[in-house]
């Protein structure tokens, strides 16, 4: 029963995450929501004591599973894949402190996969108080782009911070390089906020589709 309970858990914690991540752009973003739930259920499973009911405690609610899966982290602190479940479990709950750490250490683990920048960069910029992109966030985003041109959501988040800082000249080129690559329902509701930067920057909104 134990094991039903905490493999359960573990898996709502990654669909939950999944639903929270609209612009998957790679192959390897995938295989790391995957890995998210292999590696979290091995860490909540991998050893021969967590299959004895009589030594874990089955957790009750969300909030007992996230502090389980810290406690074997603190274990095995170089799981890539547990630290990115840790990180979209916080960030299900809304703690954005919280998941920006995770992924900061998931990140740490692999410094230049652009898919790990780009969560990253998101938790910082929702961690902040002001609610805009710190610089350190943006240095990712920059990096992201950088490492993989057609990367959807730091393209989608770099073209938001250069709107946000005031430069939207730069926010339009950044989402009409976006727009060719997403699908017609992302382009219809990316469109007018491309059109939107165009307006500010002094440029005639696009031609229609």
């Amino acid at each position: 029963m134990t094991v039903f309970v905490l493999a359960s858990l573990a898996v709502v914690l990654v669909l939950v995450a999944l639903a929270l991540r609209p612009l998957w752009s790679s192959a390897l973003a995938l295989a790391l929501a995957l890995g998210a739930g292999t590696g979290g259920l091995y860490l909540l499973l991998g050893t021969p004591d967590a299959l004895d009911p009589a030594q874990v405690k089955a957790p009750e609610t969300l909030e007992e599973a996230i502090v389980q899966l810290e406690r074997r982290l603190a274990d095995e602190p170089g799981s890539v894949e547990g630290w990115v479940l840790l990180g979209r479990s916080h960030a299900a709950q809304g703690n954005w402190t919280g998941a920006a750490d995770a992924f900061g250490k998931a990140q740490a683990l692999l410094p230049e996969e652009p898919d790990l920048m780009v969560e990253l960069a998101d938790a910082r910029m929702r961690a902040a108080p002001d609610g805009r992109f710190p610089a350190d966030a943006v240095a990712l985003l920059e990096r992201a782009v950088q490492l993989r041109p057609d990367h959807q959501r730091a393209l989608f988040y770099l073209g938001a911070q250069q709107l946000q800082a005031g430069r939207p000249a730069e926010a339009a080129a950044t989402w009409g390089t976006l727009l060719p690559l997403v699908d017609a329902d992302t382009a219809k509701a990316l469109r007018p906020q491309l059109d939107m930067a165009r307006e500010q920057a002094g440029m005639p909104p696009l031609e229609p589709a």
